[in-house]
């Protein structure tokens, strides 16, 4: 009886001994599995509030592991796709591709300007602005060009109408969450009464003999009923053969004078000037077969600064806000 106690103490203790191995040999299996992350990745917990960027195995740290699991799921590893896809978003672009594993080694390397993650190209977004816009009645908007694909912005004062000087800002978006690492410098934006004469041919090159058409295109505010544009051209090569509105009804006598080296045009809301902004009226040029061609050609057709305009009283315009623009005309011998 003796003997048989002792017996199954013996085999309790055993078994008990084995048990113990199992699940010490388990326990370690599974930690080496952990710690070299080579066998089936699964992320089935993500971060719920904040994302780590370059955090691909979601082990809640950043280092060379998590650029080792990226670079398997791109080479299409067995069990290496189920990355978080959202902390592999390198650069903003709204997608996982070898360029987030190209920001990724440098922000590792430690690369001037890749100091922080998801990588910014600040070099690469700029307002669309270069200068005073034209006040005409319709909405300006300026904005923000050159953002990722997968940045959004919120825009505040970048949309007006009337004249005056406005700041707009803009606030980035990526995944529906503010980006607090990212600030874009308020532009200071404007817009103005601007006054843009520009005058434009059917022809840069003419010889003796022949006519080309000189079109006046008008840019104005729509507050303006009347102007007065001067248009110089040289009377020793070139000739008034017509005057015409936009239209081709002729001008009339009042509404221009020729002054010998300029003409003077009028338009008022009477030839509705006011409803036909563009342009407004078709000068045609002749030059003589008998001009005799020196050494001033090519010669310009342009915008006298006496040019004037009006909502009652002509007045002068100059400064920034007057643009005036000819056009060059080269006259050759005939062949």
């Amino acid at each position: 009886m003796t003997s048989a106690k002792f017996y199954n103490k013996k085999s309790i203790e055993r078994y008990i001994a084995f048990i113990v191995i199992v699940f010490s040999v388990l326990f370690c299996f599974n930690m080496k599995m952990n710690s070299n992350n080579e066998l089936n990745i699964t992320m089935e917990t993500m971060a719920a509030e904040t994302i780590l960027y370059g955090d691909i195995n979601n082990d809640q740290s950043i280092n060379p592991l998590d650029m080792t699991t990226f670079a398997r799921k791109l080479a299409n590893w067995v069990n290496y796709q189920n990355i978080n896809s959202e902390a592999a978003d390198l650069n903003y672009s709204d997608s996982v591709n070898p360029l987030d594993l190209t920001v990724f080694a440098r922000y590792m390397a430690n690369w001037i300007d890749y100091e922080t993650l998801p990588y910014f190209n600040k070099n690469a977004v700029s307002w669309d602005y270069n200068g005073a816009l034209p006040y005409d009645g319709t909405t300006k908007t300026v904005q923000l060009t050159g953002l990722p694909l997968g940045l959004t912005a919120i825009y505040s004062e970048n949309t007006e109408v009337l004249t005056g000087n406005y700041i707009a800002n803009a606030v980035l978006m990526f995944n529906d969450t503010v980006v607090q690492n990212i600030s874009i410098a308020p532009l200071e934006w404007e817009i103005n009464m601007q006054y843009i004469v520009t005058l434009t041919s059917d022809k840069n090159i003419v010889i003796p003999g022949e006519t080309f058409e000189v079109n006046v295109n008008l840019l104005v505010p729509p507050t303006i009923i009347d102007c007065r544009i001067q248009v110089a051209y040289d009377s020793s090569l070139f000739e008034i053969v017509s005057l015409k509105y936009s239209d081709n009804s002729l001008l009339s006598a009042n509404d221009y004078s020729d002054k010998g080296n300029y003409v003077n045009v009028i338009f008022s809301e009477d030839n509705n000037f006011y409803t036909t902004k563009g342009t407004v009226c078709k000068i045609t040029f002749k030059v003589p077969e008998t001009v005799v061609i020196g050494t001033s050609t090519p010669t310009s057709i342009s915008i006298l600064n006496e040019t004037e305009f009006s909502t009652a009283d002509f007045q002068t315009i100059t400064g920034t806000n007057l643009d005036l623009r000819g056009v060059n005309i080269n006259v050759t011998p005939s062949k």
